[in-house]
């Protein structure tokens, strides 16, 4: 589960395989459309008097290979804007949403593959010849020419929608709150998870080889090397820390050493949103507290950050505390994974939040109505946390303005702000 996700997270994070693969396709298409024209031999009288003479041809096919090459460079450069503004605006950890866009990766590599197909057809036009020396139309080439164009022209459009989609903070919001609902419906699901096992000290400690992230785990893979070896495994960090060189990594209950464990776990330089149960909320309160800084200051946007944040909170909790226990075939625990549960993932979306924004009255009155959200609809076990969440903030606003009457303004929940 955790490794064909982490390979599919490694392959739309990349941004060259469907260019170079496009531009591949292009370089090959010549030779099929050259079969093609070979097969139908088109004698030139067909065309004379009409705008598909050698000399038409040729000029067109010479614009749409140089328009090509602009476009590329228009693709390029839009690109660009956008992640600088991305990066600045909101936060830098949203440029994987730019890396991932598949129409990005498509437009580009269309470009390319028209135009190293125009430039192919370019310098064979006129040098069509039969066995037999006969002259004929390159038909399918041209029209091959016509339809790359075409297509290059409406997928453009379509670019240029997406870049100025996600130059608005709202979209990238709405995509990040997306993907976590996903990652919040695997690591948290619906049926309740058995509970930790109590175990005490451990009969072996499996060291870490390597410093850096661990963005995926192989659940099943795990269980299988545990089952064979007659051991359980404790993983020590979650998914999302980074691990020092020689940290603890496993926990082993039993006689075995299962060094096989370490192949299911994947590592990289940063966290992914695939396997991070919290590493999307970390990037909601990103965009928020970045709208909160003084450079920025735009509390509307982290407005609608809270509201994505309130209603993913919504969600957990109405959902079972995920123990992350994994057993094999016959039931046995055998690799416990721990998870962050519902007052961490509260504190980790409201806090940074408060501090940062008790001072705006529109996010104070955003984060009570949120906070008075959850505590209408969370059960009773859950509210100790909300209501500490909703004291804190109290405090916050009123340490920061000392009116009584721009506090009575702040302090009233509105779940939009101000309006």
């Amino acid at each position: 589960m955790g490794g064909m996700r982490h390979w599919r997270e490694q392959v739309r994070g990349a941004f060259w395989p469907l260019p170079l693969f496009l531009l591949l396709v292009g370089v090959a298409l010549p030779s099929l459309t050259d079969w093609l024209d070979y097969e139908l031999a088109l004698p030139p009288s067909l065309v004379d008097g009409t705008p598909l003479s050698d000399e038409s041809n040729r000029a067109v096919t010479s614009a749409v290979t140089a328009a090509m090459l602009s476009f590329v460079g228009v693709v390029f450069s839009m690109s660009l804007v956008g992640l600088q503004l991305a990066a600045s605006q909101m936060s830098p950890r949203v440029l994987r949403i730019f890396a991932r866009l598949t129409i990005t990766k498509v437009t580009l590599g269309v470009f390319l593959a028209t135009f190293v197909y125009s430039l192919t057809v370019l310098g064979t036009i006129g040098e069509y010849k039969d066995a037999e020396g006969n002259s004929f139309v390159p038909l399918t080439s041209l029209l091959m020419t016509w339809v790359l164009l075409f297509g290059s022209l409406v997928l453009f459009v379509f670019y240029v929608n997406t870049v100025l989609r996600l130059m608005r903070a709202t979209y990238v919001i709405e995509a990040v709150a997306s993907e976590a609902r996903a990652v919040l419906n695997e690591w948290y699901p619906v049926a309740a998870g058995e509970p930790l096992p109590e175990r005490g000290q451990p009969d072996f400690v499996l060291a870490a080889t390597e410093a850096s992230v661990l963005t995926a785990v192989q659940h099943r893979r795990l269980v299988r090397v545990a089952a064979r070896s007659g051991t359980v495994l404790h993983l020590v960090p979650r998914i999302g820390d980074f691990v020092a060189r020689g940290a603890p990594l496993f926990l082993v209950y039993g006689p075995a050493r299962p060094w096989a464990a370490y192949e299911a776990l994947h590592w990289g330089r940063e966290r992914t949103v695939a396997d991070d149960p919290s590493y999307s909320l970390r990037l909601l309160v990103d965009i928020a507290i970045r709208a909160l800084s003084p450079a920025v200051n735009d509390p509307t946007t982290a407005v609608q950050a809270i509201d994505r944040l309130v209603d993913l909170m919504v969600d957990i909790g109405a959902r079972p505390a995920a123990a992350g226990v994994h057993h094999d075939r016959k039931g046995v625990a055998r690799v416990v994974i721990e998870v962050p549960g519902f007052a961490d993932l509260l504190r980790l979306a409201f806090t940074e939040i408060r501090l940062y924004g008790a001072g705006s009255p529109q996010i104070s009155r955003r984060l009570l109505a949120g906070l008075d959200d959850l505590a209408a609809v969370l059960p009773e076990e859950l509210l100790p946390e909300v209501r500490a969440q909703r004291e804190m903030l109290t405090g916050a606003v009123r340490r920061l303005v000392p009116d009584s009457r721009e506090q009575a303004i702040a302090l009233t929940p509105d779940r939009q702000g101000l309006g």
